[in-house]
């Protein structure tokens, strides 16, 4: 059984418990929802990734977690992530990965009206719309194959690929799993399924521009790396790891003069050494890092994680959260809660 079929089925007995009972015993009381967009029109470049919420969604989530929870300063969660200990009352703190356009058109207006601080962590490849992610693009090609479906397309991606398909589903799957390691592949299908990058980069123009975000900044809100350009960790060398964050942080330094370093992994961290947190405390000075784990503790320094929003089979906040509880109170019992790195 996958983890996310577990966590609707967990979801579905954690409701014969009270919420409150559930977030006392879990001892965790500061939690940090994370979402990539907000938008009730989701682009090509993002629809084939994930469920995106809508706004009418994200309202509902904010009422349930403004009726639950305090939101907790920027300090706070610097606090915890630097002592692993939090033992004030029930709050939470939002973020938003990769810097999407819809951070500052939608999601931005919605926090300044209920006076909800947040961070939005950025990749400085993408930022004016420079380029797109190999994800983005992963996706657009998905969304050509869907509404252009032709057998020698198929064909001619077979031989590219050197994989046979019994059906056009074998090949999205096998697509929707391509990492940056397969980024020339990406760009190869891309020719045989001629879709143009540059175009769909011109006509969605999905990145907030740095005139945007130092807009944010001015407001209050903190920007802080997602990498250069959005790798897997765990695909990389650990200088290649520091690459990421040193040319991320350059730019940040550079175009936005921020002062905090805060970092948070593209994907997961599953796999990165224990040596790596070391380096990003000690050598790259990032005061704290984020995870995608959900409600779990961490040995790593400064390093704390936050709860994905944005889950194939969950419907808003309350569900999810509430899983995330029932989840780490499950694993706690069986001493599992604790992500252990060497």
């Amino acid at each position: 059984m996958n983890r996310a079929l577990s966590k609707r089925l967990i979801y579905y007995v954690s409701k014969t418990f009270p919420f409150r009972l559930m977030r006392q015993l879990s001892n965790h009381n500061l939690i940090l929802p994370f979402y990539h967009l907000v938008t009730d029109a989701p682009s090509p470049l993002v629809k084939h990734l994930y469920p995106v919420s809508n706004v009418g969604q994200f309202i509902k989530d904010l009422d349930f977690l403004q009726h639950n929870f305090d939101s907790a300063s920027f300090d706070e969660v610097l606090d915890f992530a630097g002592s692993k200990s939090y033992t004030g009352k029930p709050k939470f703190f939002l973020s938003f990965d990769d810097g999407f356009s819809e951070c500052f058109n939608v999601i931005l207006p919605i926090l300044k009206e209920r006076k909800l601080p947040a961070a939005f962590f950025i990749n400085p490849a993408f930022v004016g719309n420079r380029q797109l992610s190999h994800r983005q693009k992963v996706s657009l090609i998905i969304e050509h194959i869907l509404s252009n479906g032709n057998g020698k397309w198929i064909e001619e991606a077979e031989t590219l690929l050197g994989v046979k398909f019994k059906r056009q589903v074998d090949l999205i799957k096998v697509i929707k799993n391509f990492t940056i390691a397969d980024t020339t592949a990406i760009d190869e299908l891309a020719v045989v399924f001629n879709v143009d990058f540059n175009t769909a980069l011109q006509k969605y123009k999905p990145y907030m521009d740095v005139s945007q975000l130092r807009m944010l900044q001015d407001a209050g809100y903190i920007i802080g790396s997602h990498s250069y350009d959005h790798p897997e960790f765990n695909l990389l060398s650990e200088d290649e790891m520091k690459d990421q964050i040193n040319r991320s942080f350059e730019f940040l330094e550079r175009e936005l003069d921020v002062k905090v370093r805060i970092f948070s992994f593209p994907f997961h961290d599953i796999g990165v050494p224990l040596s790596f947190f070391y380096l990003l405390q000690n050598d790259a000075g990032v005061r704290a890092s984020f995870g995608t784990s959900g409600i779990k503790s961490d040995n790593a320094p400064g390093h704390i994680h936050r709860i994905p929003m944005e889950l194939k089979g969950f419907k808003g906040a309350e569900s999810i959260i509430r899983s995330e509880y029932f989840y780490y109170l499950g694993k706690a019992l069986a001493g599992k809660n604790l992500v252990q790195r060497r």
